[in-house]
């Protein structure tokens, strides 16, 4: 059995405070999944999200900058944990506005 974060990817950075999609699948017999951000020693549930048709998303936001993980773990109908995956997403108050000709990027940080 398996859980799988399609979006975003590991190592992908996002921008801090905008709200951004966490979008999975998992294998027959998942029923549910339960998305946390673990952090020092708490751990912050996201959401719990059911599984429909091998697919599922939970629309969220993070206010803490810096390196962050999302783990993913699925239950079956018992509520037993069988699978898990954990990534870790980048969370940025800068912004890529463009690159210049010489293939530069060119980046401004927002002001909050």
């Amino acid at each position: 059995m398996s859980v799988r974060i399609i979006s975003p990817s590991n190592g992908e950075t996002l921008k801090l405070e905008n709200p951004f999609t966490i979008q999975g699948t998992a294998d027959d017999g998942v029923v549910s999944v339960r998305l946390s951000s673990p952090l020092g020693t708490k751990d912050f549930l996201l959401g719990n999200v059911t599984v429909i048709d091998g697919k599922w998303s939970l629309s969220t936001q993070f206010t803490l900058g810096g390196d962050r993980k999302i783990v993913a773990e699925g239950f079956d109908a018992s509520g037993n944990e069988i699978a898990d995956q954990e990534i870790t997403i980048e969370l940025s108050s800068i912004v890529i506005s463009h690159s210049n000709k010489w293939g530069l990027i060119l980046i401004k940080p927002q002001k909050y």
